[in-house]
């Protein structure tokens, strides 16, 4: 009888023991990867092929979806997914990701795969969602899903495509409501294996992007799968210091904020322009500057002659606020680029 009760006694204490290690694991899996309570976050929905959950690559990890298998399942099986999340973590550590696993093992995603991850990533709370690949046509489920991110004030940031053809831009890339991206070399010129066209509005490089791979090892890759999620981090930079801009106004800041590398004003190359890792964020303001200039006659860098006596209102980005009591100075460029859309 007494070896018994002890029996018993030890069983019944393993039990308690397993059962108090299982609540702790659990707790502290939800605790990295659940979706924080925190509004002020941003996060960026990466629909990819999922993010490595074995190494601790990322700090800042919430609950993803495979809508593949309809799971919860988020294990990349592939490297792509850890690679293009690994960008956005790397130049702004602040932003969310959440992880959509849309894409397969094979690399390769159809439009269906696409449309179910633009619509779960956007109802799971997503203020932007990167789109580092695409398809060669449109598609209504596909337009829907994008039309549905941009009714939620979500701002869809895909690649252009690697195919380095004219007017081949992918879809979803190729919708007007869309941020386009191509990629630039390490002289700021297109990328070979890049896509250009009508439809294409910003680049950013997308050669040798320092990036993280599967296995936690230090990659340099190329493309605009790389480009892509450089754009996607610039804009969650600017949502963390203006959370209340809407999808349009971001769309129009990024473009603007572009700095214009070839043809004056926007080309079929490289868009309004560059998007680079390190760019000062500027801030949108809606206060109303008066843009005055002297009697004197003042020449830009190119000897267009401005007309000083034009005096009109603006709606103006400023960069590089100074802290307080500083004193600095602005350069007020004006050029006649065309307005972006």
């Amino acid at each position: 009888m007494i070896v018994i009760s002890t029996l018993k006694f030890h069983v019944r204490k393993i039990l308690i023991l397993l059962f108090l290690i299982s609540t702790t694991v659990l707790l502290l899996i939800f605790k990295r990867y659940s979706a924080t309570n925190n509004k002020s976050d941003i996060i960026i929905a990466v629909l990819d092929t999922g993010v490595n959950l074995k190494r601790k690559i990322f700090s800042s990890l919430i609950q993803g979806y495979d809508v593949i298998n309809d799971n919860n399942k988020i294990q990349d099986d592939n490297g792509h997914g850890t690679i293009v999340a690994s960008i956005i973590n790397r130049i702004e550590p602040k932003l969310k990701i959440m992880p959509i696993k849309a894409i397969p093992k094979s690399g390769f995603t159809d439009r269906e795969y696409l449309a179910k991850g633009i619509i779960k990533a956007v109802d799971a709370g997503a203020n932007i969602i990167n789109i580092s690949c695409g398809i060669v046509s449109s598609d209504k489920k596909l337009l829907d899903a994008v039309n549905y991110a941009e009714k939620n004030d979500v701002l869809i940031v895909a690649a252009v495509g690697n195919e380095g053809k004219y007017d081949s831009i992918q879809y979803p890339a190729a919708y007007d409501n869309v941020l386009a991206v191509g990629a630039v070399d390490d002289m700021n010129r297109r990328l070979e294996l890049s896509n250009w066209g009508g439809q294409i509005d910003v680049v950013a490089r997308g050669y040798e992007v320092s990036a993280i791979g599967l296995n936690g090892d230090k990659k340099y890759v190329s493309g605009t799968s790389a480009s892509t999620p450089i754009v996607s981090a610039i804009a969650g930079k600017i949502l963390i210091q203006r959370p209340d801009i809407n999808v349009k106004e971001l769309r129009k800041i990024i473009k603007y904020m572009a700095k214009d590398i070839n043809t004056y004003g926007w080309d079929e190359d490289t868009g309004y322009g560059l998007m680079y890792e390190n760019m000062d964020i500027y801030i949108y303001n809606n206060r109303k500057l008066i843009a005055t200039i002297d009697d004197n006659s003042v020449y830009d860098s190119e000897k267009y002659l401005l007309n000083y006596n034009d005096i009109n209102q603006y709606n103006i980005c400023i960069g590089n606020f100074l802290n307080t009591n500083e004193t600095g100075k602005y350069e007020l460029f004006i050029n006649y680029t065309p307005i972006p859309k």
